[in-house]
């Protein structure tokens, strides 16, 4: 699995994002979550419940986004390094 996964709310027509989020948070691998979407923070509400990371609004601009999921591979790299020792 990857460290990292970048999901849309609304990635099919059914907008399944979210499920999609749940099912990989639910093996319990060590891979985040982050939710990018255009929603309002109702969203951000049910990410929070499924245990999404980080939740982004895309009206942030790239700059702002890829710096946010650049800092959540820097905590993930931090962690890792604090368990291996």
């Amino acid at each position: 699995m990857p460290d990292v996964v970048v999901i849309g709310c609304n990635i099919t027509r059914e907008g399944d994002g979210l499920q999609v989020a749940k099912q990989i948070l639910s093996r319990r691998s060590l891979t985040e979550v982050v939710v990018l979407t255009d929603l309002d923070s109702e969203i951000g509400k049910k990410t929070e419940r499924i245990g999404v990371e980080l939740f982004i609004k895309r009206s942030l601009g790239v700059e702002k986004i890829v710096s946010s999921i650049c800092g959540i591979c820097e905590l993930k790299k931090s962690s890792f390094r604090l368990i291996a020792k």
